[in-house]
């Protein structure tokens, strides 16, 4: 039901299939204890027809507004992938919130490390792909055209990820302390 989805599954294809599997059930039983519940998520495979990937793409706001949150598993990979990247900014675009994006590394390394800071806050989209030449294209064009240039768009996204990156670093050092996982 619209409105009802908890997350939006955002993630890079490329990156590690077991170590998202792992964030994603970590997410799912801190979720449940703190919810007493399942928690419903829109993952693109089962929610987009892959026959017509084109088009469903197309529906990508309605997707993002339908969701409460924004689950981010952020592996190597992440914001080398234009598709994540647009997700995150379609998602506060369409009335989404900062804190409602949900920021996943999926090792250590980048949980605590500050080269992973400074990569996410030197962010260039020119510098992101899809996996179809004609995607990036086609997207890029439209980013240049809705934010009057593409440098409006990194400056407003390097913000973005690096914001939400820092309150995924305070809430594990929180939850360090209490011995708790963050959902």
């Amino acid at each position: 039901e619209f409105g009802r989805v908890d997350a939006f599954i955002s993630h890079s294809w490329s990156d590690d299939a077991d170590r998202k599997w792992e964030a994603l059930q970590q997410w799912r039983e801190a979720f449940k204890a703190k919810h007493k519940r399942e928690p419903t998520v829109w993952f693109d495979q089962l929610c987009i027809d892959q026959t017509q990937i084109a088009e469903s793409l197309e529906m990508l706001p309605v997707f993002l507004s339908g969701c409460r949150s924004v689950l981010a598993l952020v592996g190597h990979t992440y914001v080398t992938r234009l598709w994540c990247v647009m997700e995150l900014m379609v998602f506060v675009m369409t009335g989404g919130e900062e804190d409602q994006i949900l920021w996943v590394p999926l090792s250590a390394e980048q949980e605590h490390s500050s080269s992973s800071t400074s990569a996410l806050a030197s962010f260039d989209v020119q510098n992101a792909r899809c996996f179809l030449q004609s995607d990036t294209d086609r997207l890029l064009s439209t980013i240049d055209a809705s934010f009057e240039g593409l440098e409006r768009f990194n400056d407003t996204l390097r913000t973005l990820l690096t914001r939400a990156s820092e309150r995924q670093q305070r809430a594990s050092q929180r939850s360090m302390r209490l011995g708790q996982v963050t959902t």
